[in-house]
């Protein structure tokens, strides 16, 4: 029999089977396997969002969104760690975009290796507050000398994660708006 017969015979026996009932086009439940949700009403957040610090809101940052970095880091100078009561606490001054300046301590959550467009580092990591409009999580947050970047603040796939959502690198300040009194200029990397 040539090929193109062969093919035809095929084709007439599959659409048979298809006609006769006996072809199920819908995919069957597989055991301990879940359907992934079609559910694609996530919150979306832009390039940049403002957001605000601490239970009361006390500081505010242009964050930069960063779906490739694993945790949100903040600008933290004069780190110095101390035990107190059989835990590591860690202090820090920080300033926030509105000019804010503040020495805050926290507990250490833990001392981790981060590796980074600078480099591989020690960081200390904190559990802190952050508010993206009326919503709070507290989560990780890595302490870094921000200084040389163009942004203090930084949201990682942690906070996104928790937050379920998604980010739209075509707008700044989707979810959140800009306060009047900062000057939002992006600072894009010198082409080499």
């Amino acid at each position: 029999m040539t090929s193109w017969k062969l093919h035809l015979l095929y084709l007439g026996l599959g659409v048979a089977l298809f006609i006769a009932g006996k072809y199920n086009a819908t995919p069957k439940a597989t055991p301990n396997r879940t359907v992934a949700s079609t559910n694609m009403e996530k919150p979306i957040l832009g390039a940049f969002e403002f957001v605000e610090l601490g239970q009361d809101k006390g500081f505010g940052f242009i964050a930069k969104i960063d779906s490739g970095a694993e945790t949100s880091s903040i600008h933290a100078t004069d780190i110095q760690a101390q035990f107190k009561d059989g835990m590591q606490f860690v202090s820090f001054t920080t300033v926030d975009d509105l000019g804010k300046v503040q020495r805050l301590t926290r507990q250490v959550l833990k001392l981790d290796t981060v590796k980074s467009a600078s480099g591989t580092g020690v960081r200390y990591f904190i559990q802190e507050t952050i508010w993206i409009g009326d919503s709070s999580y507290d989560i990780e947050v890595n302490l870094a000398d921000r200084k040389h970047l163009s942004r203090k603040f930084l949201i990682g796939k942690n906070l996104l994660k928790v937050g379920n959502y998604m980010i739209d690198t075509t707008t700044n300040f989707h979810m959140t708006r800009k306060p009047a009194s900062l000057t939002f200029i992006k600072v894009s990397k010198p082409k080499e």
